[in-house]
């Protein structure tokens, strides 16, 4: 089960614990069972997790950080500044309540590594997007972020 500021609550709102609230319901209705809760933090760099279940864990509650693993790996410098050629490193659209395509947003890569981003609201290039793989796609990022694909 998952939450975040995009399904309840708000922004330092307690939107998770409404996660773990429907997941207490699941676990009695299925003892013996583990469930798994997610979240997101604040501006969605942090990501959490907890295992949940009937039975207590034979050594107890534990807590622990990984961020001690996820600091020295690698990591990309941005581009905000970068109009021109680009190949798309990966993507989402997002549909309108009707399930039609709304927003296509691009994750893009730049010749010397470095990470920008664009969007289209092309409905052509979309539908495109959700019928064929678009990553490893060449990109033109335009100066108001628009993305054509090549």
């Amino acid at each position: 089960m998952t939450g975040g500021l995009a399904f309840a609550g708000g922004p330092v709102n307690n939107y998770v614990t409404h996660s773990i609230a429907a997941m207490a319901g699941r676990l009695r209705d299925q003892p013996g069972t583990v469930g798994l809760v997610t979240a997101l933090g604040w501006y969605l760099t942090k990501h959490s997790l907890g295992l949940w279940s009937t039975t207590p864990p034979a050594g107890g509650f534990r807590w622990e950080s990984a961020q001690a693993g996820v600091d020295p790996l690698p990591q990309r410098s941005p581009a905000s500044d970068h109009e021109g050629e680009a190949t798309v490193e990966t993507y989402t659209v997002v549909h309108d309540r009707d399930g039609d395509p709304e927003l296509g947003i691009l994750a893009l890569l730049t010749g010397d590594g470095r990470r920008a981003w664009g969007n289209t609201t092309d409905p052509d290039t979309m539908t495109e997007l959700t019928l064929e793989e678009g990553c490893g796609r060449k990109a033109r990022l335009n100066p108001d972020g628009r993305t054509e694909l090549r």
